[in-house]
């Protein structure tokens, strides 16, 4: 089930990513498309950010798992080598544009925020300020 989950959102984020465009473009499109699919289904996105945090998923699923994002882990690193983002561990960069929209959405949901078109410009801008050099 977490394989699978998870499999479908990556799929669904990756959908929108055209490697013709440039960093910031692409960048653009896979973080709101990510936030979009988070805020659209909360109960997957809480699944799939605590199973993988239990003794229930196994080294083998996890590493499925990770393996599904080497697309996005290419991308950054290539963002990288552009010089166009920080120059740091892409586990740590996925670990900083994710986190934050799992939180987000968690307000939201909970009531304390209230997601609109401005702010998530305001956001995205605050996740690309976060990682740009």
């Amino acid at each position: 089930l977490y394989y699978h989950l998870k499999k479908s959102k990556v799929t669904q984020m990756m959908s929108v990513f055209d490697p013709s465009e440039s960093f910031p473009v692409a960048f653009k499109k896979l973080w709101l498309n990510y936030f979009t699919i988070s805020l659209n289904e909360p109960e997957r996105m809480k699944f799939i950010e605590q199973f993988t945090h239990t003794s229930y998923l196994t080294k083998k699923t996890k590493q499925q798992g990770d393996l599904l994002l080497k697309p996005l882990e290419d991308f950054l690193a290539d963002g990288i080598k552009q010089g166009i983002i920080k120059k740091l561990p892409v586990a740590l960069l996925l670990s900083q544009l994710m986190g934050p929209i799992i939180e987000i959405v968690k307000l939201h949901y909970d009531g304390s925020l209230k997601i609109t078109p401005a702010l998530k410009e305001e956001l995205f801008a605050m996740a690309w300020a976060s990682i740009r050099k």
